[in-house]
């Protein structure tokens, strides 16, 4: 397997790093992302200090697939907008406001496998050209109607669908 730990505000930055293992011959494992807290010592960076920063570290698994295994993913592609709504209302369901380093985190984890997909359909083109850096999440929640952003946190506006 190939497992690493990568973080970047720029959401083509990401993009490309998938591109690259993918045609490197990896897949993402089912559970391949999962999210790291940062130790305490990194909490106060430069970096860290811009509202919505991720602060941790996104751990990556992936297995090189044998040439000879034809990969057939059946599951439909969401939009990348549905699957930013769609994980602000399932956080929703756990609280009635969120930070935006927290919805980040969570949008960022289902997004990963999402854009890995695209990629292995080689429909980066014409879904993922609307990802440029982090601020495309707020951008699709404000505009969804659906939640509102007051000093730095995230409340619903709406009935959480089920």
């Amino acid at each position: 397997p190939l497992v690493f730990t990568f973080n970047n505000k720029d959401l083509s930055v990401w993009i490309a790093l998938m591109k690259a293992a993918l045609h490197a011959g990896f897949t993402l494992e089912s559970d391949g992302v999962i999210y790291q807290e940062p130790i305490d010592i990194y909490r106060d960076t430069a970096h860290s200090r811009y509202d919505g920063a991720l602060r941790g570290d996104f751990i990556y698994t992936f297995r090189k697939i044998p040439k000879s295994v034809e990969k057939i993913n059946e599951l439909p592609l969401l939009s990348v907008k549905d699957v930013i709504i769609n994980t602000a209302f399932a956080q929703c369901k756990k609280t009635d406001t969120f930070t935006k380093r927290e919805i980040h985190v969570h949008v960022y984890k289902a997004l990963i496998p999402l854009i890995v997909r695209m990629i292995e359909k080689n429909c980066e083109a014409e879904y993922l050209d609307m990802l440029g850096d982090s601020s495309v999440v707020d951008d699709v929640l404000v505009n969804s109607g659906h939640f509102e952003l007051e000093k730095g946190i995230w409340r619903r506006t709406t009935e959480v669908v089920t």
